[in-house]
């Protein structure tokens, strides 16, 4: 069978894109005759969200630090405007009383107070606030009232020491009377699985706590 004028005469009318165009000037291409499979589009799609997983999990574990210490000074900030004018500070002696173990007393002493008291803050430790001529105990427990915040610096030497121990359960007690926001905790070190005690598992578990590294997160560290 033949057709008159063909193709001369003739225009496509399928696809869209093509309609009412001479059927002598179209001249078709390997890839416009190919029919249009998803697979490559699924997988090009694929490929892309699991590099971008990588890349969000790889700067998640970097970054570690940094949005830990960010969330807690968010949720600082959040719990200060919540407070009560008879929790703030001025009706306290002192900003933030430093539990530590005297073999962390160099980074203490020579950054966190350094830090702290830079910002105007007036900080109570033990060395050079404490009475002279009153038990040891007693001078804890008395500046820890005179105190708006407690600080504590876990370390290992923190953790195998069974006065601080002590000192910590003080801390706590204080924090179920004061609220949870009483005690700021600063993890120094990764605690030793053998300097973890069934207590101390619990208040790591349960707490917030800022994570020391140094050169990294400082900035949010020294915002205490």
């Amino acid at each position: 069978m033949s057709k008159s004028n063909w193709p001369w005469r003739y225009t496509c009318s399928y696809p869209t894109e093509l309609k009412r165009r001479w059927l002598i000037k179209y001249i078709p291409t390997i890839e416009s005759c190919t029919p249009w499979d998803p697979t490559d589009t699924i997988i090009a799609f694929v490929t892309a969200g699991a590099l971008l997983v990588v890349i969000l999990v790889t700067m998640m574990f970097k970054c570690q630090t940094n949005i830990r210490n960010t969330v807690y000074v968010i949720r600082l900030h959040i719990h200060k405007r919540r407070t009560r004018s008879s929790d703030l500070p001025a009706n306290y002696e002192f900003d933030a009383f430093i539990v530590y173990r005297d073999a962390d007393r160099h980074w203490v002493h020579g950054e966190l107070l350094k830090r702290l008291e830079d910002m105007n803050l007036k900080i109570c430790v033990h060395y050079r606030d404490f009475v002279a001529d009153q038990p040891i105990t007693s001078n804890i427990e008395n500046f820890m009232n005179k105190s708006w915040k407690i600080i504590v610096v876990m370390s290992n030497n923190f953790a195998k020491s069974e006065w601080c121990q002590w000192k910590l359960c003080l801390v706590q007690e204080r924090r179920r009377r004061k609220g949870k926001n009483a005690m700021v905790l600063i993890m120094r070190q990764q605690i030793d699985s053998k300097h973890m005690t069934r207590h101390l598992r619990t208040l790591l578990y349960t707490t917030p706590y800022l994570k020391y590294k140094h050169g990294l997160g400082q900035n949010i560290f020294g915002r205490l």
